[in-house]
């Protein structure tokens, strides 16, 4: 199956879901859009101009937090931060303080 394939058939079953009217399905669609914009940043960006090393590949924040400030980092996909997040997803990120 192709992408375009692959994206008909979720979109079909997203809209099953929906009709349902049990199943949060925005928020879902929402957070499969954020995690692809995830994997795209880490692979489009970090690991392209990294050197195209997977295993070796390292997001360095631009401002490091100072000790006992609070910083929130997304660690889904084993890099930061993602820049332009927005203050929700930033409150709904782990909590690591520092």
């Amino acid at each position: 199956m192709s992408v375009h394939d692959n994206l008909a058939e979720i979109s079909k079953s997203l809209e099953n879901l929906e009709e349902t009217g049990i199943y949060d399905v925005e928020k879902y669609s929402c957070s499969l859009k954020h995690l692809t914009n995830q994997l795209e940043y880490f692979y489009c960006h970090l690991v392209k101009d990294g050197g195209r090393d997977i295993d070796n590949t390292y997001y360095h924040l631009p401002n490091r937090p100072k000790v006992h400030q609070l910083a929130y980092f997304n660690i889904g996909r084993g890099f930061n931060s993602v820049p332009g997040r927005s203050t929700q997803e930033a409150e709904e990120a782990p909590l690591l303080r520092v």
